[in-house]
């Protein structure tokens, strides 16, 4: 048992340091500890988001510069329609991850920190590709969120 912790540590560490590498070449990102890094809270994952779009012009169509600065999350509500865009956003143009929009996973006590750094991975990769253009960015950003409530049991199995 003991072994496997320790495995599992190491998998956590390499982790979290694919996360600090790649966020090394963006100059405003504040030093990532390993401490912020082990289990990113809301406010790391906004200063990495933040910093990437700050260096892709077509992301900056994304999000608004409001959006990214986190005095204006002051409820659980609009950080999860946050986390719900980002999630929205990777799934759009992730060429091999998707991301279900449980926002308990990515914020709160029910934090999963590998689901977070697999996240925040795919959005700076799909910075990286930088081909994307303002017309399939305002395609992400009219997708609505989805809410499940209104349907019936026969229209929630055939989506």
């Amino acid at each position: 048992p003991l072994r496997g912790y320790a495995l599992k540590c190491n998998l956590m560490k390499e982790l979290w340091r694919e996360t600090q590498e790649m966020c090394v070449s963006y100059s405003r990102m504040p030093l990532l500890t390993e401490s912020k890094l082990k289990n990113p809270s809301f406010h790391t994952i906004l200063r990495i988001v933040s910093s990437v779009v700050s260096f892709s012009v077509p992301l900056k169509h994304l999000f608004k510069e409001e959006e990214l600065e986190y005095s204006n999350y002051n409820s659980t509500e609009s950080i999860k329609k946050f986390i719900l865009r980002l999630t929205s956003f990777v799934n759009a143009f992730s060429k091999k991850e998707h991301f279900d929009c449980d926002t308990e996973k990515f914020i709160g006590s029910g934090r999963e920190p590998k689901l977070i750094h697999r996240l925040l991975q795919s959005f700076i990769k799909i910075s990286r590709r930088a081909r994307l253009s303002t017309a399939e960015l305002k395609e992400v950003d009219r997708v609505p969120t989805v809410s499940y409530t209104h349907l019936t049991l026969p229209t929630i199995c055939s989506v």
